[in-house]
Protein backbone atom coordinates (compact mmCIF):
# COMPACT_ATOMS: atom_id res chain seq x y z
CA UNK A 1 0.00 0.00 0.00
CA UNK A 2 1.52 3.15 -0.83
CA UNK A 3 0.44 6.56 1.01
CA UNK A 4 1.25 10.04 0.01
CA UNK A 5 2.52 12.45 2.83
CA UNK A 6 3.60 16.22 2.49
CA UNK A 7 6.77 16.79 3.41
CA UNK A 8 6.19 19.52 5.46
CA UNK A 9 3.66 16.68 7.59
CA UNK A 10 6.84 14.78 8.13
CA UNK A 11 9.29 17.46 9.18
CA UNK A 12 6.58 18.99 11.40
CA UNK A 13 6.21 15.69 13.14
CA UNK A 14 10.01 15.10 12.83
CA UNK A 15 11.08 18.74 14.72
CA UNK A 16 8.62 17.28 17.42
CA UNK A 17 10.83 14.56 17.81
CA UNK A 18 13.37 17.57 19.22
CA UNK A 19 11.30 19.60 21.24
CA UNK A 20 11.16 20.99 24.17
CA UNK A 21 14.57 22.74 23.15
CA UNK A 22 15.81 24.07 26.86
CA UNK A 23 14.92 28.16 26.56
CA UNK A 24 17.27 30.34 27.88
CA UNK A 25 17.95 34.15 28.16
CA UNK A 26 19.41 35.90 25.18
CA UNK A 27 20.51 39.73 24.41
CA UNK A 28 18.32 42.12 22.94
CA UNK A 29 20.09 41.84 19.68
CA UNK A 30 20.92 38.08 19.64
CA UNK A 31 17.40 37.47 20.20
CA UNK A 32 15.90 38.68 16.98
CA UNK A 33 14.20 35.88 14.92
CA UNK A 34 14.22 33.69 18.08
CA UNK A 35 10.72 32.16 19.66
CA UNK A 36 9.61 33.86 23.15
CA UNK A 37 9.73 31.17 25.49
CA UNK A 38 7.84 32.64 28.03
CA UNK A 39 4.76 35.28 27.71
CA UNK A 40 6.36 39.12 28.94
CA UNK A 41 4.15 41.91 30.81
CA UNK A 42 4.67 45.62 31.41
CA UNK A 43 3.04 45.38 35.00
CA UNK A 44 0.08 43.63 34.40
CA UNK A 45 -1.03 43.81 31.04
CA UNK A 46 0.58 41.27 28.31
CA UNK A 47 2.33 42.64 25.84
CA UNK A 48 4.35 39.42 24.14
CA UNK A 49 2.79 36.65 23.74
CA UNK A 50 5.09 33.03 24.29
CA UNK A 51 5.47 31.42 21.36
CA UNK A 52 5.82 34.59 19.00
CA UNK A 53 8.73 34.63 16.63
CA UNK A 54 11.37 37.90 18.25
CA UNK A 55 11.14 40.62 15.19
CA UNK A 56 12.42 44.36 15.69
CA UNK A 57 9.00 45.81 17.19
CA UNK A 58 9.52 43.06 20.30
CA UNK A 59 13.06 43.81 21.14
CA UNK A 60 12.54 48.06 20.65
CA UNK A 61 9.39 46.93 22.87
CA UNK A 62 11.10 44.84 25.65
CA UNK A 63 13.71 47.75 25.62
CA UNK A 64 10.99 50.26 26.45
CA UNK A 65 9.91 48.33 29.27
CA UNK A 66 13.66 47.85 30.81
CA UNK A 67 14.84 44.75 29.61
CA UNK A 68 17.87 43.28 28.35
CA UNK A 69 17.55 40.15 27.80
CA UNK A 70 14.30 37.83 26.48
CA UNK A 71 13.74 34.64 27.29
CA UNK A 72 14.11 32.38 24.49
CA UNK A 73 13.74 29.10 22.91
CA UNK A 74 15.89 28.14 20.17
CA UNK A 75 15.01 26.70 17.02
CA UNK A 76 15.57 23.45 16.54
CA UNK A 77 19.06 22.45 14.60
CA UNK A 78 18.63 20.07 11.74
CA UNK A 79 21.52 18.72 9.31
CA UNK A 80 20.34 17.16 6.17
CA UNK A 81 22.39 14.67 4.33
CA UNK A 82 21.80 12.86 1.57
CA UNK A 83 23.59 9.52 0.51
CA UNK A 84 23.99 8.09 -2.84
CA UNK A 85 27.40 7.14 -4.88
CA UNK A 86 25.51 7.67 -7.64
CA UNK A 87 24.22 11.10 -6.68
CA UNK A 88 25.59 14.37 -8.80
CA UNK A 89 25.17 17.89 -7.98
CA UNK A 90 22.99 20.15 -9.66
CA UNK A 91 25.27 22.21 -12.22
CA UNK A 92 27.48 19.46 -12.80
CA UNK A 93 26.98 17.11 -15.67
CA UNK A 94 25.95 13.61 -15.39
CA UNK A 95 27.73 10.49 -16.26
CA UNK A 96 25.80 7.57 -17.11
CA UNK A 97 24.28 5.99 -14.48
CA UNK A 98 24.04 8.94 -12.61
CA UNK A 99 21.27 11.59 -11.31
CA UNK A 100 21.17 14.78 -9.97
CA UNK A 101 21.18 14.81 -6.28
CA UNK A 102 17.34 16.48 -5.63
CA UNK A 103 16.34 15.51 -2.04
CA UNK A 104 18.13 17.80 0.20
CA UNK A 105 17.94 20.75 -1.68
CA UNK A 106 13.84 19.64 -1.23
CA UNK A 107 14.17 18.55 2.39
CA UNK A 108 16.85 21.77 3.78
CA UNK A 109 14.24 24.46 2.47
CA UNK A 110 11.20 22.72 3.80
CA UNK A 111 13.09 22.52 7.24
CA UNK A 112 13.73 25.88 6.97
CA UNK A 113 9.83 26.70 6.23
CA UNK A 114 8.52 24.94 9.25
CA UNK A 115 10.69 27.12 11.54
CA UNK A 116 14.07 25.52 12.18
CA UNK A 117 17.47 26.01 11.42
CA UNK A 118 18.74 23.72 8.38
CA UNK A 119 22.10 22.81 7.31
CA UNK A 120 22.43 20.99 4.11
CA UNK A 121 25.42 18.19 3.81
CA UNK A 122 26.96 17.82 0.32
CA UNK A 123 26.23 13.98 -1.32
CA UNK A 124 28.10 11.42 0.33
CA UNK A 125 28.96 8.11 -1.00
CA UNK A 126 27.00 4.86 0.47
CA UNK A 127 29.88 3.90 2.14
CA UNK A 128 29.46 2.87 5.76
CA UNK A 129 32.40 4.27 7.57
CA UNK A 130 32.28 7.27 5.40
CA UNK A 131 28.29 8.05 7.00
CA UNK A 132 29.57 7.37 10.18
CA UNK A 133 32.25 9.92 9.82
CA UNK A 134 29.96 12.90 8.82
CA UNK A 135 27.27 11.78 11.08
CA UNK A 136 29.84 12.17 14.24
CA UNK A 137 31.35 15.60 11.96
CA UNK A 138 27.37 17.17 12.34
CA UNK A 139 26.38 16.14 15.54
CA UNK A 140 27.90 19.42 17.13
CA UNK A 141 25.84 21.51 15.62
CA UNK A 142 22.85 19.20 15.13
CA UNK A 143 19.62 18.90 16.99
CA UNK A 144 18.46 16.30 14.14
CA UNK A 145 20.02 14.66 11.43
CA UNK A 146 17.78 13.62 8.29
CA UNK A 147 19.37 11.29 6.53
CA UNK A 148 17.98 10.95 2.44
CA UNK A 149 19.41 7.89 0.77
CA UNK A 150 18.26 4.82 -1.59
CA UNK A 151 19.59 1.10 -1.43
CA UNK A 152 20.44 -0.42 -4.57
CA UNK A 153 20.51 -4.16 -5.10
CA UNK A 154 24.19 -5.67 -6.27
CA UNK A 155 23.20 -8.14 -8.65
Amino acid sequence: MSERVRVDEVLTSLLDLCRPLEPFDMPLLDAHDATLAEDIYAGERLVMKAGSRIRSTQIGLAASIGLDHLPTRPHPRVVVISAGPDLVEPGLPLKADEEYETNSWLLTTAVREVGAVAYRVHSIPDDESQLQSVIEDQLVRADLIIISGEVKNKE
